[in-house]
C-alpha cells in the first residue's frame, strides 16, 4: 500500500511541476476591458479586447462641434514597453462614430498592455489616453 501510495504521489508532484513550468498566456482570449476617455462633451469609449498576437478596440467615439474633429489611436506595448503594434480611427467631426480597430502585437504571448487616446485630429495632439492591463 505504501508503495502505491508513494507512487501516485511521485506522480502527482511530477504532473504538478510540469504544469508549473509551461510557459502561461499573458492574458485569457476574448475576455472585454472597458475603457472610457472623456475630455469635455467629446469621448471615446468602449472595449479593448486581447489575443494571442493582437488586440482588437471596438466602441465610439465623439466629437461635439464640426470644427473641432477627434479621432481614437491604440497603440499596443510588450512588457518592456515597446510599441508593438498601432492602428488608429477615421477622425469624427461633430457626430459619433463606432471605433473597430485591430492592433497588432505580433510577439510571444501577444501585448502586454495597451494606451487608448482620444486625439485631435489637427496636429495630432494628444487630450486624454487611458492605459489598459489585463
Amino acid at each position: 500500500m505504501r508503495t502505491k501510495i508513494a507512487a501516485c504521489l511521485g506522480t502527482l508532484s511530477l504532473s504538478a511541476g510540469m504544469l508549473l513550468a509551461m510557459p502561461g498566456a499573458a492574458h485569457a482570449d476574448g475576455i472585454p476591458y472597458r475603457y472610457n476617455v472623456p475630455v469635455g462633451q467629446t469621448y471615446t469609449k468602449g472595449d479593448v479586447i486581447f489575443y494571442n498576437r493582437s488586440v482588437g478596440v471596438v466602441g465610439e467615439q465623439k466629437s461635439v462641434t464640426p470644427s473641432s474633429c477627434r479621432y481614437t489611436r491604440a497603440t499596443a506595448y510588450d512588457s518592456y514597453s515597446h510599441i508593438i503594434g498601432e492602428s488608429s480611427s477615421t477622425p469624427v467631426c461633430g457626430a459619433s462614430a463606432k471605433v473597430n480597430l485591430a492592433v497588432s502585437a505580433d510577439v510571444p504571448g501577444g501585448a502586454d498592455y495597451v494606451v487608448v487616446c482620444l486625439v485631435h485630429w489637427r496636429g495630432d495632439d494628444v487630450l486624454k489616453c487611458q492605459g489598459i492591463d489585463p
